[in-house]
Parts: C-alpha cells; sequence; structure tokens
C-alpha cells in the first residue's frame, strides 16, 4: 500500500486492554494510522468532527450509548466514512436494518470469533473503500434455508459468496479458489441473479450479496447441547464446557454406584453371606471389586468423551446409550469371573448384576444429559436477552434522535414558518385598517381589526415563542450552562435567582448526540418546574439553582438542586408537572425527589447520570 493512501482509523472501545491490543495492532501495519481511541459516544462523536478520519472501528455497546446509532448519525453527515462494528454478540442483522443505499461501507466483526489478525485489517481497508467484510467465521456456518434462493446455489457459488462476504477482491477469490478472474465474475453474476441483487458494477451489488447470505440463512440442525446462535470459537467453548458438565455428573453418579454395588455384591451375591467379622477377615475382595468399577465409569467416561456425547443428535444419542450399558455390564460381569470375584456364580445372579449395571449407566447418564441440555437453555436465554438488550439499545438510540429531529423541525418552524406567517398576516390587517380608514369605513369595525392584529402580534411574540421553549428549549443545542442563563432571565427581574452550573457537570452532558440533548431538556425542566413551584406554590422571592457533578469516575451523577425561600412544603405535595417530570427523568436513568429546603422552602433534587461521560 502506498504513503499517500494511508488510512486514518479512530477506534472506539470501552474495554481497555482490548483497545490497546487494537490500536496497537494498527499503529504498526503499514498504510494505516491510528489518529485517537477512546471509549466513549461522547468522545468519539467529538473526535469524528474534529479530526480526520477515514474508518471508525467501534464497539456496538459502549458505556454512554450504543455504536451503532452513533455511527448512524456520523454517516448521515459524512456518507463516504467507513465503519467497522465490533461486538461480543451476535448483532450483524442490525446491518440488515440499513436501508440498501446506505450498506456500503460498513464491516462487521464478533470479538469472539474474529481471533485472524489480518481480518480487521481487511475490514478497515474494505470499509475505507466502500465495501464490506461480515465475520467469516459466523459466514461459514450458514447454510442455505430449504426453498430458498441460496438452495439454488451450487456449492462453488456459494463459496464465491462467503467470499464476498469476508471482502475479499475479485483476484483474491480466484486466487483463494484457484480459478480465472473471468471465472470468479461469471460465478459472482449467477449469485446475483439468484439472490436477485442488481449489479450495477459497484461494490453495493457485493454488500447486498452478502447481506443477503446472512438473511436468509439457516444453521444447520443443532446437536442436544450446541446453542443456536454460537459463533463457532464460543461453540467450541460451548462444547468443552458441555462435556465437562455431562463427565463431571455422569462421574458422580456411576462412583456412587460403584462404590455401593461392591458392598451390595460382597453381602448380596456370595453363595453365603458374610457377617460383619467375616467380611472383614476377607476385605481384599473389597479394594479388587472397587476397582473393577471404577475401571467401568472410567470406560463409560472415556466412550462419552471420545465420542462426544453432548454433541450427537437424539436417535445417535440413545444408540450410543444402550451400546455402553451393554458392553459396561457384561464386561464388568466378565473380568469380575476372570479374576475370581465370583466362587460359583449363579446365572440369575450374572443377569441381574448386568442389568442393574446397564439400567445405572442409562440412568445416570440420561441425567447428565438433562444437566447439560438445561445448561444450554439457560446459555441460550443469557445470549438471547444481551442480544435483545443490544438491539433494544439501538432502538431506543434512534428513537432518542427521531425525538430530537421532530422537536428542532416543530421548534424551527414556530420560529420560522408560523412567526412569518404571523408576521404576514399583522401585515395584512394593517393594510385593511389603513384601506378602511382611507374609504370611511366604520370606526368600531377599525377598532376590533385593530384589536385582532395586535391580539396576534401577543400571540407571536408570546404564546408562539413560549411553545417553542417548551419543545426546545433556547440555548439547548450550546450547552446546559447557556440553556439555563436563558431560562433565568425569563424570571421577573424582583425575584433573586443565583444559577449555578459546575463545568464538570456542563461538560459531562455536552455534545450534540440525542442522548445528550435530550438529558440536557430533561434538566432545562427540572430547572422550570422547580422555578415554577418555587413562584406560584411557594410565594418565593429568592431562588438558587446548583448544578453539580458527584460520584465516583465511571458512575457519576448530575445533581441538580432548586431551593427557595418560599411557604416550605405542604402537607400532601401535589405532583402534577413534577409527575411528568419524574417520569421523563426516569427514562434517562435518573430520579426527581421534592423535599425541605434549608433556605426554609422546598427544594427539588433531580439526579440523572451523566451520559456524555
Amino acid at each position: 500500500m502506498e504513503a499517500e493512501h494511508v488510512i486514518r482509523v479512530i477506534l472506539v472501545e470501552d474495554q481497555a486492554l482490548f483497545r490497546s491490543l487494537l490500536g496497537d495492532l494498527i499503529r504498526r501495519e503499514d498504510g494505516f494510522a491510528l489518529v485517537a481511541a477512546t471509549g466513549s459516544v461522547s468522545e468519539a462523536r467529538a473526535l469524528a468532527s474534529t479530526r480526520a478520519v477515514d474508518v471508525m472501528l467501534m464497539d456496538v455497546e459502549l458505556p454512554d450509548g450504543n455504536g451503532f446509532a452513533l455511527a448512524r448519525s456520523l454517516r448521515a453527515a459524512r456518507p463516504e466514512l467507513g465503519i467497522v462494528l465490533l461486538s461480543g454478540h451476535d448483532v450483524m442483522d442490525l446491518l440488515l436494518a440499513l436501508p440498501e443505499s446506505e450498506r456500503a461501507g460498513w464491516s462487521y466483526l464478533s470479538k469472539t470469533t474474529s481471533t485472524s489478525r489480518p481480518l480487521p485489517l481487511r475490514a478497515l481497508h474494505a470499509s475505507a473503500r466502500g465495501a464490506s467484510v461480515l465475520d467469516p467465521e459466523l459466514i461459514a456456518r450458514l447454510a442455505p434455508r430449504r426453498g430458498s434462493a441460496l438452495e439454488a446455489l451450487t456449492p462453488r457459488q456459494l463459496d464465491a459468496l462467503r467470499l464476498v462476504a469476508e471482502g475479499l477482491s475479485n483476484a483474491a477469490i480466484a486466487r483463494e479458489m484457484g480459478i480465472s478472474a473471468h471465472s470468479v465474475d461469471n460465478l459472482l453474476n449467477a449469485v446475483y441473479t439468484a439472490l436477485g441483487v442488481r449489479n450495477d458494477g459497484e461494490l453495493n451489488s457485493r454488500v447486498a450479496a452478502a447481506l443477503q447470505a446472512r438473511a436468509r440463512r439457516r444453521q444447520h440442525d443443532r446437536p442436544v447441547g450446541m446453542s443456536p446462535a454460537s459463533p463457532p470459537a464460543a461453540a467450541d467453548r460451548d462444547r468443552r464446557e458441555d462435556l465437562r458438565v455431562l463427565l463431571l455428573t455422569a462421574g458422580a453418579l456411576l462412583t456412587t454406584f460403584a462404590i455401593g454395588s461392591t458392598v451390595q455384591a460382597v453381602f448380596v451375591f456370595r453363595p453365603l453371606r458374610l457377617s460383619a467379622a467375616q467380611l472383614a477377615a476377607q476385605d481384599a475382595l473389597l479394594p479388587t471389586r472397587l476397582l473393577i468399577g471404577l475401571a467401568t465409569v472410567g470406560f463409560v467416561l472415556l466412550v462419552c468423551a471420545l465420542v462426544r456425547l453432548p454433541e450427537r443428535r437424539l436417535g445417535a444419542v440413545f444408540a450410543l446409550l444402550m451400546g455402553t450399558a451393554v458392553i459396561a455390564g457384561v464386561g464388568r460381569h466378565l473380568v469380575q469371573l476372570w479374576i475370581g470375584v465370583y466362587a460359583q456364580p449363579s446365572v440369575n445372579a450374572g443377569v441381574t448384576e448386568i442389568a442393574s449395571v446397564f439400567v445405572v449407566v442409562i440412568v445416570s447418564l440420561l441425567l447428565a444429559l438433562a444437566q447439560v441440555r438445561a445448561r444450554v437453555r439457560l446459555r441460550e436465554h443469557e445470549r438471547a436477552a444481551a442480544e435483545q438488550r443490544t438491539r433494544a439499545s439501538v432502538a431506543l438510540a434512534e428513537l432518542a434522535a427521531e425525538e430530537m429531529r421532530v422537536r428542532r423541525e416543530v421548534a424551527e418552524g414556530l420560529h420560522g414558518t408560523l412567526q412569518g406567517r404571523l408576521v404576514l398576516t399583522q401585515t395584512a390587517l394593517g393594510g385593511l385598517i389603513d384601506h378602511g380608514r382611507d374609504e370611511g369605513w366604520d370606526a368600531a369595525a377599525l377598532d376590533r381589526l385593530d384589536g385582532i392584529r395586535r391580539d396576534l402580534d401577543t400571540m407571536r411574540e408570546h404564546d408562539v415563542r413560549e411553545l417553542s421553549q417548551l419543545v426546545y428549549p433556547v440555548g439547548v443545542d450550546v450547552s446546559l450552562a447557556h440553556a439555563v442563563r436563558s431560562l433565568v432571565r425569563r424570571v421577573p427581574a424582583d425575584i433573586a435567582v443565583t444559577a449555578q452550573v459546575a463545568p464538570e457537570a456542563d461538560h459531562a452532558l455536552d455534545g450534540d448526540h440525542a442522548d445528550a440533548v435530550s438529558a440536557r431538556i430533561a434538566l432545562v425542566r427540572a430547572v422550570e418546574e422547580g422555578i415554577t413551584n418555587a413562584l406560584r406554590h411557594g410565594a418565593a422571592t429568592g431562588i438558587d439553582i446548583l448544578i453539580r457533578l458527584d460520584g465516583a469516575p465511571g458512575a457519576e451523577r448530575v445533581i441538580l438542586t432548586v431551593d427557595d425561600d418560599g411557604a416550605g412544603l405542604p402537607a400532601l405535595p401535589r405532583w402534577n408537572g413534577l409527575a411528568r417530570l419524574a417520569e421523563r427523568l426516569e427514562r434517562h436513568g435518573g430520579r426527581a425527589v421534592l423535599e425541605a429546603s434549608p433556605r426554609g422552602g422546598a427544594r427539588l433534587r433531580v439526579e440523572l447520570p451523566a451520559a456524555g461521560r
């Protein structure tokens, strides 16, 4: 790669060790430059707006927001920006939610499967030029759904499609498959036709085809202990853990049986039953029988480990259970006969012993498999819940962004369109009044028209502005401190108001992303509610407003207090507007409390997570 084509990368990852490892990988690779590395949405947004960058490599789940929502907003401002998403869960389907026209330049890698060193670099390079790389380990596990368009593809076409999903060029695919570039073109044209993807000669075709492979997937039939959405690396860990649980559970049950059956055999299956004294005199039988029993347990566990019993399908499991139990029962009995454990064994005694071993092995392994299956169900539930939380986080972030967009548009419409129309209407009325005076119209009618004009002016200057303030407070786009100062200036001059916003609290809610703006609006609404209550219900003459940051690093909270010197708390406080405020704060993880103030009146205390941190 030539020096003039260095790809500039901003890394966004909250896990410090993982961020450091990825940063070192990018720094050491020729053709890449690590512009900055951070662990938060707010800092990433600020860096992306002030630094020259080609690709953002970012985690989906970040402490102060959602990486996918941040990426969407950054791409809206800069469509050429490449995005490589990282996640510990399989959330590749997020890319399917993108409009087809926006999919170019998006890549996705799983933290649990993307262990190859070149893969992140390949994804960065692909996204920088508008292509896509999807996690190859996840793509490799996909198989066509019965009756889908993918089922019509040949194995060679499926292989070519998977290599497209890995971000390989046609030339690289040709080298990988050992065919000519012309043959690759033919294969991909057939793939595009089968999937209904328009081959426009652009990278969008490759992106769309790769995502269709994801959208139309069907994973292979699952064995007994396999989670449905486990990527290969995680699936390998799951298999090892399932086998360990099976061996421990079955081993404990079978060992208990081996010890019990040893004592039972000494007392029950010898021709002459032994007393305790005789048993003590002939205790040499006990170690022999116990060793045979433990050897049988070891044999059963070895078979389970070799055939990897939890991974087998149901029919194979039962066949293996029956075979293993029969061999264990018969083998144990034959070894005891060969060693001479039995002096003169009866047929009934032998059959009983073989049958008991058979039953115990079957029951023990079935219980162990049930334990494995219960763990699998719990694991599936936890992973599904984690993926659902990620998707819910994305949905909430997008809803918050949409709410802010609508608020801005409504506020701008009130300020611009509605006020402009009111001004035009007032001007028309003024012209009509002047014309009426010239024409000698009735004076009372002219006075009524003039009154309507004054009402419209009042409506424009006060009502429309107030409504606009309610929708989107003045200064909230700039900072929390600016919005609070703008609000305080509206308080009557005869009310003594002090307002202090600590710089660190202002910085904690800085930024223009939806979460920060929404949090600032919530706090401005809280200040407004506190002032309103102090004046309307408390007859206050002085109000103190303080906004500060509190809490340990990583768990900071913005604290707002509005104190007044009014009549104090009523016996039964009426929440009304405060109830709506509290509900809004709860959506941001905050709360509102009405309590007595040190100034003698009431105090409204609001706590809100420092979303910008």
